[in-house]
């Protein structure tokens, strides 16, 4: 989900404030505050629509593949879920399980689409491939570090190299043999 928002850092300050303090904002000859700030505020709007640029950003909290689709099906188990806690009914009760199975389904759904739009574009574009994989990959710990294969096992860098290097020449071997 994307959200826009006006770029203040990187606008035009000074025409702005040109354009600010040379716009003719006259007086009503009423005295009704909220009228004045309503003309103030049109005036300061305009200005900055003419003078800053306005930027989008993207959510960052939420995993790519949840859309506009999935969001409003949450807000709509969320507000079942207000009027269950009121009224504990077994009607809202199902009502609010089949959205919770139908979020889920949805979910899973756009997650294996997302999937498929990588492994179709893996040739054109590894780097969105690997961008993805990159977000897990970054949290792990290295924790279990050690790797092992055929009874051989692998804790520093350089053992561990020397041993995948050994199990991908026995499987390539074994490939080559049939």
């Amino acid at each position: 989900m994307t959200r826009q928002f006006y770029d203040f850092k990187n606008g035009n300050g000074d025409s702005s404030r040109h354009s600010l303090t040379h716009l003719p904002f006259e007086v009503a000859a009423s005295t009704d505050v909220n009228e004045h700030r309503l003309n103030w505020k049109d005036l300061y709007l305009t200005a900055v629509k003419e003078h800053i640029p306005i930027k989008t950003v993207g959510d960052k909290n939420s995993p790519l593949w949840i859309d506009d689709e999935v969001r409003h099906l949450i807000r709509k188990k969320y507000a079942a879920s207000k009027k269950f806690r009121l009224n504990k009914s077994p009607e809202r009760k199902l009502k609010l399980r089949k959205l919770g199975q139908n979020i889920k389904f949805h979910v899973q759904s756009k997650h294996r689409q997302y999937l498929a739009k990588f492994e179709a574009s893996f040739k054109d574009n590894p780097k969105e491939f690997w961008s993805y994989h990159k977000v897990f990959l970054d949290g792990r710990s290295c924790a279990n570090s050690a790797i092992c294969h055929d009874g051989e096992v692998a804790t520093k860098p350089a053992q561990k190299a020397e041993l995948l290097n050994k199990y991908f020449c026995s499987v390539f071997y074994r490939l080559l043999r049939m």
